[in-house]
């Protein structure tokens, strides 16, 4: 019997989402806390510059890929493209916890990784307005369950 009072006779699967602590009898075990914790702060590192880093050279990229008349217009341009991510995110962000509860959390933290890296490295090689909002749109927005894994995870964690 486990500290919560339940015992292992539900199952390992069911004990394993009951209990806080590891037990060697759960089919899957957790990776280190320290290493988790490595992981994490690189996604969210990921994560900060998907949102962040574009607006250093997005007003001077608007004007280059002529999106923007001048820098005086590229206002508008790097506010719709900035804020087309947590637009995105809005509409799919129960089902990302959907996922998580699926899935499990590790395979949305892999998803979430490969669409970030995926969506960052195809932005730069998009030329022309619409493929740079669908990249920024599908890849960086709705591809990125961050916001909603991060909470999940860092609570298993503490």
């Amino acid at each position: 019997q486990h500290a919560d009072g339940h015992t292992e006779e539900k199952g390992g699967a069911v004990c394993a989402k009951m209990c806080r602590a590891p037990n060697k009898a759960h089919a899957q075990s957790p990776m280190p806390a320290t290493s988790a914790i490595v992981a994490l702060c690189f996604v969210s590192a990921a994560h900060g510059y998907s949102l962040a880093a574009f607006f250093a050279f997005g007003g001077f990229l608007a004007v280059d890929m002529q999106w923007a008349t001048d820098l005086d217009h590229t206002g508008t341009v790097v506010g719709i493209l900035g804020t087309v991510i947590p637009a995105a995110r809005i509409p799919v962000s129960f089902l990302w916890g959907v996922a998580m509860d699926r899935f499990g959390r590790r395979p949305c933290l892999i998803a979430t990784c490969l669409n970030l890296m995926v969506g960052q490295v195809l932005f730069p090689f998009c030329t022309s307005w619409v493929p740079a909002l669908l990249v920024r749109f599908l890849f960086l927005g709705v591809g990125c369950g961050w916001v909603v894994l991060m909470g999940v995870c860092c609570n298993e964690l503490g």
